[in-house]
């Protein structure tokens, strides 16, 4: 799985729906890191656009 860095990022800022806010104060660069980067995926640039890339293959853990 990959995915754009700006993408993941411009979803986390996104206001959630019913004035839900699961970002506990978090920056994106936390939530990245406990989200994707914790759970086995890496952070590449290809040609100037960073991606989060998942490095296992599979899902989630």
């Amino acid at each position: 799985m990959i995915f754009p860095l700006a993408e993941v990022c411009q979803m986390y800022d996104t206001p959630r729906p019913y004035g839900q806010d699961l970002r506990e104060g978090k920056t994106c660069e936390q939530y990245v890191q406990h989200v994707y980067l914790d759970q086995g995926f890496e952070q590449e640039s290809r040609e100037g656009v960073d991606y989060l890339i998942n490095a296992r293959g599979g899902g989630y853990s």
